[in-house]
């Protein structure tokens, strides 16, 4: 699973899992907000403290779409 993580906090907590790797974004982009894509769905959610929210897409073009977002980001990201 490849990672964009907003803190080194969150890269330490996701890096003791197995085939875990990524990259931590520039000072200035941290959010409570995530984004999962796997196969042809997409999950957004907002992690606030007690009343996380979020919705899930199941569409292959949005899911091709976000793919293709993520991966301009970590090839833009140190």
């Amino acid at each position: 699973m490849y990672c964009l993580w907003d803190n080194e906090e969150a890269r330490k907590r996701s890096e003791k899992q197995v085939l875990v790797s990524g990259k931590i974004l520039p000072h200035g982009y941290e959010s409570n907000g995530v984004i999962n894509i796997f196969g042809d769905k997409v999950a957004i959610v907002l992690w606030k403290e007690k009343h996380p929210s979020g919705f899930m897409i199941e569409n292959e073009e949005i899911a091709h779409s976000f793919k293709k977002w993520f991966k301009l980001l970590w090839e833009t990201v140190k």
